[in-house]
């Protein structure tokens, strides 16, 4: 198999372990061509065994024995289940083993200053934290009271305590276990035991859906293959970039980051792909009673191309881990009592949750200020114009949206630079080449709408809000 990924990178311009999980990636789909042939009606039991054996073959292929480090953490997890049964401790203990597992794999790399390591057992691991600590969490939420529990509690929670069988192919199911997208347990367990919908009835259905997902897939990694290495990351710091005007500085960072956020869109897409063969993201019908398969889709490509907000992206990149941290920490940070410092404290875990690089912190926690400064420009905008920039005419529509996704993508890719760059020296050669122009922007914003400039008429209206 080695040589096989070898020539594959060769071919491909990747690097081998790059080369490997992509390979891995491909590999989901004759694998869910298998289950939907041999394995969908069979006993949930012969599905876990499936999805146990397939999921360790594709994380060993990547990163080699280090997948035991996924195997320790599922048995140590599943006996605390074992002998506290659903309760807070349970939840706190996993909480405590997967993020103290997680941090040490990211202080290892960090210590050995392996910035653009290989990958490593932490890429299947960070999937893996999210599953279980959601795991024990809706299992807690399932022994509530149903008056008592939330909208999401009622969809996400269960209450029969899962064996060690179903925890294992939950864990390790082949089509999440690699780069997610996070699955819950209790979609899992509904789809084996045949109860997430009529297998007989809508079982093939969901092939052609998981096949467009593919080609879409392909035609994204198609255009970062192609396209990623014209524009490298490296280039943000290097002494050509810095003494370059600064309107040539934004517009190759808008081409730059557009470029390379293809990188992540074809990696979700081709994992969504091949879990909507298996039927898995099977999320009901639509209002034409047409069956949706988005159940876990981490994108949204048409809906993220066409947007011309901040606040867009984040609706529609990395929606499963966006919605994972929504109901396991947002929302139950409720105590802190300020919505700001809850989207504080989540967007540091997420931070944590990535690795222990300064460059992810600058890059999640630069979030909060500037979805602020949109909500508050728009805001202003609307006043002006008398109407949202999606109610005005056409020939003032055509400016104004040009210069929004602009805009969108230059204060977008000005915290993804950092997240790529990941080390303090390199980040803040780059913020300072550019004046820091994205915290600058939208403190001056922020500051000038706060002291009464542009928002004094609607103090009472957002006090009301």
């Amino acid at each position: 198999m080695a040589a096989v990924s070898e020539a594959f990178a060769r071919i491909s311009g990747l690097s081998e372990p790059a080369a490997r999980v992509l390979l891995a990636l491909l590999s989901g789909y004759p694998l869910a061509a298998v289950y939907q042939l041999a394995i969908l009606k069979k006993s949930p039991r012969v599905q876990h065994l499936y999805f146990i054996l397939t999921g360790f073959a594709l994380a060993y292929f990547c990163v080699g024995l280090t997948v035991l480090h996924v195997l320790v953490d599922v048995f140590l997890i599943y006996l605390f289940i074992f002998l506290l049964g659903p309760s807070k401790y349970t939840a706190a203990i996993t909480w405590s083993i997967c993020m103290s597992h997680l941090t040490y794999g990211y202080l290892k790399i960090y210590l050995d200053n392996e910035i653009h390591s290989p990958i490593s057992w932490t890429m299947t691991y960070c999937v893996l934290t999210l599953k279980l600590i959601g795991l024990t969490m809706d299992l807690l939420d399932g022994q509530k009271r149903i008056e008592s529990q939330s909208q999401d509690q009622r969809e996400y929670s269960f209450q029969r305590i899962p064996s060690l069988l179903e925890i294992l192919g939950f864990s390790l199911h082949s089509g999440t276990v690699l780069v997610g997208p996070i699955l819950s347990f209790k979609r899992y367990r509904d789809f084996t035991e045949g109860t997430l919908f009529d297998q007989d009835k809508h079982g093939r259905n969901c092939i052609l859906p998981g096949l467009k997902r593919m080609c879409i897939g392909i035609a994204y990694a198609t255009v970062f293959t192609v396209l990623g290495s014209k524009v490298p990351v490296t280039y943000l710091t290097t002494d050509d970039f810095a003494i370059q005007p600064f309107w040539y500085k934004l517009c190759y960072i808008a081409v730059w980051g557009r470029i390379n956020l293809t990188r992540y869109i074809s990696v979700w897409l081709l994992t969504e792909g091949a879990c909507m063969i298996t039927g898995i993201t099977y999320n009901g019908l639509d209002k034409k009673g047409g069956i949706k398969w988005d159940g876990l889709a981490n994108v949204f490509p048409f809906s993220l191309e066409t947007s011309y907000s901040l606040q867009a992206v984040i609706q529609f990149f990395n929606r499963s881990v966006n919605g994972w941290v929504a109901r396991h920490v947002f929302k139950r940070l409720k105590f802190l009592g300020s919505k700001e410092l809850s989207q504080l404290v989540t967007l540091v875990f997420i931070s944590w949750w990535h690795g222990l690089w300064i460059g992810y912190l600058i890059n999640f926690t630069f979030e909060l200020p500037a979805v602020l400064a949109e909500r508050k420009l728009q805001s202003f905008g609307k006043r002006l114009l008398g109407c949202s920039l999606s109610e005005v005419s056409l020939p003032l529509k055509v400016p104004l949206v040009t210069m929004a996704v602009f805009l969108r993508s230059v204060i977008l890719h000005y915290p993804l630079a950092c997240f790529m760059l990941l080390k303090w020296s390199d980040c803040y050669k780059f913020m300072s080449s550019v004046y820091f122009y994205g915290h600058v922007t939208c403190l001056i914003w922020l500051i000038l709408w706060y002291s009464g400039v542009f928002g004094r008429k609607e103090k009472s209206a957002t006090k009301r809000e």
